[in-house]
């Protein structure tokens, strides 16, 4: 196979779209952690960060407590073109396997800080909230935590997501920035 990947392709954009209070799917079950619990690879009982983690369930604030004391919505999404990254990666990296080059340890702190920088060009107060991609974003919930359902909300709002899977050509990363004042200036 041949590894010929243009390297002035970005391997990361990040885009805004505001939603409204009827696009965000959640509820209290997954705030409680029914998804948590469930087994993926590697982790036999579920994410290891349940019940040990302030911002994970069942401890995790719930959206639907904080919803209705804002007006303004927007997400805040990374494209990750996940493949030309391996390309690059590999040719760096000529002796490294495919679990190595798709090793997320060594992208996805990169790309949140990205959408961490960008969510915080965004904010306006100290009221707004913020639900990250995952744990560790913030110090706050994930979107997930916080019982909201990322994959409805996303596909609501038009994002596409992309899941974990062989071959992955990309990854979408996204948070979710509560307001109760409009952006003024933002172009969505």
């Amino acid at each position: 196979m041949k590894l010929n990947t243009p390297n002035k392709i970005p391997l990361v954009s990040i885009s805004t779209t505001r939603i409204q209070m009827n696009q965000i799917v959640y509820n209290s079950a997954i705030n409680q952690g029914c998804f948590c619990k469930l087994p993926y690879p590697g982790y036999p009982e579920g994410c290891p960060n349940y019940n040990h983690n302030s911002h994970c369930p069942p401890h995790a604030i719930y959206f639907g407590n904080y919803a209705n004391q804002y007006t303004h919505f927007t997400l805040i999404y990374a494209f990750f073109h996940f493949m030309a990254y391996k390309i690059r990666m590999k040719l760096k990296h000529p002796d490294w396997g495919d679990k190595q080059l798709g090793n997320s340890r060594l992208w996805q702190s990169q790309i949140k800080r990205m959408l961490k920088e960008k969510v915080q060009t965004l904010m306006t107060s100290s009221d707004d909230l913020v639900f990250g991609c995952g744990s560790g974003m913030w110090d706050q919930p994930s979107m997930e935590a916080a019982g909201i359902d990322v994959v409805k909300t996303c596909n609501y709002a038009g994002i596409p997501l992309y899941f974990a899977k062989e071959n992955q050509d990309s990854y979408i990363l996204v948070c979710l920035l509560c307001q109760k004042q409009e952006i003024q200036g933002l172009d969505y």
